[in-house]
Formats: C-alpha cells, sequence, structure tokens
C-alpha cells in the first residue's frame, strides 16, 4: 500500500457517496495509519450526514 493507492481508495469511496467509509479509510484502518496523507485535509472533503440511513449490508451471522 502507497499513498496514491490510498487517496485513489479514498476518492472512489467519495465518488460512491460511502462518506463514512472514507472516514473509516483514514482514521481506522491499520494499514492506512502508516501512510503520508493529509488527513484533515480530505475529511474535510466529506460532507456528514445528519439523517441514520440502514447499513446496506447487515451481518446476521452473529
Amino acid at each position: 500500500m502507497n499513498s496514491e493507492k490510498a487517496k485513489s481508495n479514498f476518492y472512489k469511496l467519495k465518488k460512491y457517496g460511502l462518506h463514512q467509509s472514507a472516514h473509516n479509510l483514514l482514521y481506522e484502518r491499520a494499514e492506512y495509519s502508516q501512510l503520508d496523507l493529509n488527513r484533515k485535509k480530505l475529511n474535510q472533503e466529506l460532507t456528514e450526514t445528519t439523517e441514520f440511513e440502514q447499513p446496506w449490508l447487515i451481518d446476521n451471522e452473529k
């Protein structure tokens, strides 16, 4: 993994409207934690939602 691939993944998630997943990529994924990313700047490009939406995938295997 490198910074360019990470940014590509971020923008792909953003393009599909998966802003929470893009945020998680920046701040919660261990494999991205050591990369040189301007996390604050990238995070400001995301839109926060005030409405709860149903997840697109529900894990019912637990």
